[in-house]
């Protein structure tokens, strides 16, 4: 049975883009280029409604690596990617075990929404500033998306040339014996994912 709870309005984002510009038509059918309007650390800092690029010209987040998504104990073949009006998205589920102790899911999404504009959501407590590489910034916050335990839905996010990414780490349930700190495994597979899309 997948355990996968899907969402009709997700937090948030994820995924980074090598360049800055996607190539557009014109009526006469040369090539344009979309520029999103980036701040001196070279990220987006307009909001979706005024960020040129398409959903679909957004990176794919299901494009994160199997290797990744296995070190945080997660099944690539569950990928569930889903697209909405201003972002995309993609899900993991953990591999079906009978019995298992511990379920959680994983969500990266990617933006257009700019990382001011994201960090405005009112969704998210507990803030604090991460880094998920050198010298990239990101926001490390609780989630409040029905809550099953205490500490049971975190996110991290970034800004990138398009808009934001971000990934989150939701625990379905924990009946065994160890703790597990969502929070804490959210920053690590923020950073693997980070460093992967680079």
């Amino acid at each position: 049975m997948t355990i996968r709870r899907l969402r009709t309005f997700p937090s948030v984002v994820a995924l980074s883009i090598a360049a800055g510009l996607l190539a557009g038509c014109s009526t006469a059918g040369t090539p344009v280029a979309k520029v999103v309007p980036t701040g001196p650390e070279g990220t987006s800092v307009v909001p979706y409604q005024q960020n040129p690029l398409a959903v679909a010209e957004l990176p794919d987040p299901c494009v994160v690596s199997d290797e990744v998504l296995k070190d945080a104990g997660l099944d690539p073949s569950s990928a569930s990617g889903r697209q909405y009006s201003m972002m995309r998205s993609c899900g993991w589920d953990i591999p079906q075990v009978p019995n298992n102790p511990i379920a959680f899911i994983a969500m990266v999404y990617v933006s257009k929404a700019s990382f001011d504009q994201e960090l405005k959501s009112t969704t998210r407590t507990n803030r604090k500033t991460v880094e998920v590489g050198p010298g990239r910034n990101a926001v490390l916050a609780d989630g409040t998306l029905e809550p099953v335990e205490d500490n049971s839905d975190a996110i991290v996010t970034w800004g990138t040339q398009f808009g934001t990414i971000s990934v989150e780490m939701d625990l379905i349930y924990n009946r065994g014996p160890r703790s597990f700190d969502t929070r804490a495994k959210a920053l690590e597979f923020a950073r693997d994912v980070y460093k992967n899309m680079q």
